[in-house]
């Protein structure tokens, strides 16, 4: 994640991760499939809860970290917490990921952008 957001700051380095964690693509498509399948696994197996576990608590934090610069640039000027937004954003973005996985018609890329830059706008 963090190669994809190296380049930018703030509101668009919040977006370029949201983009990468979103499948867009057909790459990042195969990429939800396994994210899918590894968390049917990880109910049953302890170790690999944990390692979802660490995996979204690092996802969480480059969030953020992106989101906090926004604010210090003066993108993001809502009063609604920061933690409300990231759990927002997270839920987005993993909700994407098993959409486009199981109803691929209804959750397009342009679906999936639109939602996005809607929910990015509401806290400008």
């Amino acid at each position: 994640m963090e190669p994809a957001i190296a380049e930018s700051r703030g509101l668009a380095a919040l977006r370029g991760l949201c983009h990468e964690l979103m499948p867009l693509d057909d790459t990042r498509l195969l990429e939800a499939r396994v994210v899918i399948a590894f968390c049917d696994r990880a109910v049953y197996d302890p170790r690999m809860s944990a390692a979802y576990e660490t995996t979204m608590d690092r996802w969480r934090t480059l969030m953020h970290n992106c989101l906090a610069q926004a604010r210090t640039l003066g993108e993001v000027t809502t009063e609604a917490s920061d933690v409300h937004i990231v759990e927002m954003l997270f839920a987005v973005v993993s909700g994407f990921q098993v959409n486009a996985v199981l109803t691929p018609q209804a959750t397009t890329a342009t679906r999936q952008l639109e939602v996005l830059e809607s929910l990015l706008a509401s806290y400008a």
